[in-house]
């Protein structure tokens, strides 16, 4: 009988080899994300077979989750998380609330089962966006201009057109 951290480990490979869709749109950011929908599905066949089960508990001011051993129950993995406010337009403080332990269980859950992505806007960076200044510290340029532009306007920039612009060509909405 495998232990917790096998059956872990275990779970971890067979979920990074289901091959996961992102579902989720966020077209103000211009990113695609991982909802529960996406994950809990094949998540859920895993944790069956591997005899293993998670709870998700909601304190005054921490998240945490808690993988089971279904053979032995004593055996069990923590993770927690420090709430966030969630502050979504139109909403009543209930639908709020519901939004942000959302927003915790799925973080949980990519947490504990390592569901990683690539970071879009790290990569994009490296091909030939970021420099280095005469400081030594590292500096970013508009791929229309070539100025150079302060971390914040280059994240910024990416998530918005999807390549490091300065503020000028940022204007022109390129």
């Amino acid at each position: 009988m495998a232990n917790i951290f096998e059956k872990l480990q275990t779970t971890r490979v067979k979920l990074q080899n289901s091959n996961l869709k992102k579902s989720g749109k966020n077209a103000y950011a211009g990113f695609d994300y991982f909802e529960l929908s996406d994950i809990m599905p094949k998540l859920n066949e895993i944790l069956q077979e591997e005899k293993l089960t998670f709870i998700i508990d909601f304190k005054t001011d921490l998240a945490t989750i808690k993988l089971i051993n279904c053979e032995e129950p004593n055996e069990f993995l923590e993770a927690s998380t420090q709430y966030a406010e969630a502050n979504l337009k139109g909403c009543q403080p209930i639908q709020c609330l519901g939004g942000q332990q959302t927003y915790l269980r799925r973080y949980l859950i990519v947490n504990m089962f390592n569901i990683t992505e690539p970071d879009l806007f790290d990569s994009a960076l490296g091909k030939n966006k970021k420099t280095t200044n005469s400081t030594g510290n590292n500096a970013y340029r508009c791929a229309k201009c070539g100025v150079h532009v302060n971390e914040n306007v280059a994240k910024f920039s990416y998530s918005k057109f999807k390549k490091i612009l300065c503020i000028e060509h940022q204007k022109e909405g390129v």
